[in-house]
């Protein structure tokens, strides 16, 4: 087999030879450089990603240290909210 692709090898002229060479050399970088980029953009988007689910994450801890600290002052406020909005008293 090997011998039959290389007696049809060596029946191309030097031109045809060079030709589906560079061909070769061509697709092969381009599949390399693809393989590459796409590597790339997935660690980005992995690392993108963990750094906003850190910011979200802060947040919420944010949020719940304070509900904690200052669970009146929550519930007053809501209460206020509730009874200005929902019965027009005024301020």
């Amino acid at each position: 087999m090997l011998r039959k692709i290389q007696e049809y090898i060596n029946n191309f002229h030097l031109r045809k030879q060079i030709t589906a060479l560079l061909s070769f050399v061509f697709v092969g970088g381009i599949l390399v450089c693809g393989l590459a980029l796409a590597i790339i953009l997935n660690q980005n988007a992995q690392a993108q990603i963990i750094a906003e689910a850190e910011v979200a994450f802060k947040t919420i801890m944010a949020v719940r240290s304070y509900t904690n600290l200052n669970p009146s002052n929550m519930r007053d406020k809501a209460v206020e909210i509730f009874i200005y909005a929902d019965f027009g008293f005024g301020r």
